[in-house]
């Protein structure tokens, strides 16, 4: 038996085989955590390749293109508008004006909104209110007498 002996930290001693680490357990799982994160990374590139197969042949993927499109062309301006309504920009008095009119903008997003949704339900389960009047006239019997000599005097001649 080869005896191999460490210094401990008490400053005495021991042998090898007496539970001093064992060289091999440093990697012990290796060979199966890599295996598991190469399984994983190919389940992740087959869904990525799936989901660009179905950006490009459907017609919901080509709306999310077009989508994605038009908010990197305008990616500058939304991050500008986050950075002054978070306030990390300077106190300026443009600044000011597009911050009120943003929040002029989103009030009146909110009520279109709100109107647009009402519409929408009155249209589907409503029917449309309509008020009916009816007018009654009511003669008094001395305009009645009146009226009716009038009419025939009219019809005499």
């Amino acid at each position: 038996m080869v005896l191999a002996l460490f210094l401990s930290g008490n400053g005495s001693f021991v042998r090898a085989d007496e539970g001093a680490v064992d060289p091999g357990a440093d990697f012990q799982g290796y060979m199966e955590e890599k295996e598991k994160q190469d399984t994983a990374r190919e389940k992740y590139n087959q869904m990525v390749d799936e989901h660009e197969l179905w950006r490009q042949t459907t017609t919901t993927g080509w709306v999310v293109r077009q989508l994605q499109a038009v908010g990197s062309h305008f990616a500058p301006f939304f991050i500008a508008l986050s950075e002054i309504l978070q306030g990390e920009t300077d106190d300026s008095a443009s600044a000011f004006i597009l911050t009120m009119f943003l929040r002029i903008l989103v009030i009146s997003a909110y009520i279109v909104a709100a109107y647009a949704v009402a519409r929408i339900i009155n249209n589907v389960f409503g029917q449309e209110i309509v008020m009916e009047e009816e007018v009654v006239i009511e003669l008094d019997e001395d305009e009645n007498d009146d009226n009716d000599q009038n009419d025939e005097s009219k019809k005499d001649q």
